[in-house]
């Protein structure tokens, strides 16, 4: 749960949030969900770059033989 709390002297301010759990908490149970979700979109991006590399390569040759 998150709760905004803002008063009306600081309108113009940030705004200031209370975490529940505590956000040190919460960072330390998100922050090692990010890093490898981070890690995989890498990981899939290269096999798809190279599967692509390989594709390309293939109709290259394809173009050059015939």
């Amino acid at each position: 749960e998150v709760d905004s709390t803002q008063s009306e002297d600081d309108a113009g301010a940030g705004v200031s949030y209370e975490y529940e759990p505590e956000e040190d908490e919460l960072l330390a149970a998100v922050l090692p969900r990010n890093i490898s979700t981070q890690m995989y979109s890498a990981l899939l991006e290269s096999s798809a770059a190279e599967l692509a590399a390989r594709m390309t390569a293939m109709d290259n040759a394809t173009r050059n033989a015939g």
